[in-house]
């Protein structure tokens, strides 16, 4: 399994690069503030649609200000995108593996710099670091924190 979180910065720019608009335009809906690209590799299909089950659950539970809350109320079924043929699969995991390539076509005299590389953080508090890390960097002027981040490390530390 591969997880990668990409922030609306990303997305942004990779709607302004030819190779990936279209990935953009056919798999991001609206405009996120990120998107959790999840690559699932069990043995069948049906095994990989059952993974995307579980982990529709599992956000809704994350999210879910009344437990009682099911699938259906919550509308993570329509924020979720299951790809199938492997070549549309492959669309988006070139965008993805073109992460920092994207982020570095900004155009304007400020560029990314990644300085937080390889942390690992337990994932339930990841929101907070990053969000605390944001207002840190706002608050030093003009910075905006962009983030690509893979998260397969952290959830080996971190339970669902």
């Amino acid at each position: 399994m591969t997880v990668e979180l990409i922030d609306e910065t990303m997305i942004a720019l990779a709607r302004t690069i030819p190779l990936f608009k279209s990935t953009v335009e056919d798999y991001v809906k609206g405009n996120p503030a990120a998107i959790l690209v999840v690559e699932f590799a069990e043995e069948s299909w049906s095994e990989n649609l059952s993974k995307v089950k579980q982990l529709k659950e599992i956000m809704v539970s994350i999210i879910s200000k009344d437990k009682s809350e099911n699938l259906k109320e919550s509308g993570i079924d329509q924020g979720v995108v299951v790809i199938e043929p492997s070549s549309e699969q492959n669309r988006i995991s070139e965008m993805r593996k073109s992460g920092l390539n994207i982020m570095m076509s900004m155009k304007s005299e400020a560029k990314p710099v990644s300085f937080v590389e390889d942390c690992a953080v337990p994932l339930r508090t990841w929101r907070s670091i990053h969000m605390d890390l944001q207002i840190y960097l706002k608050n030093m002027g003009r910075m905006e924190l962009g983030t690509l981040m893979h998260l397969l490390v952290v959830c080996m530390f971190d339970q669902f």
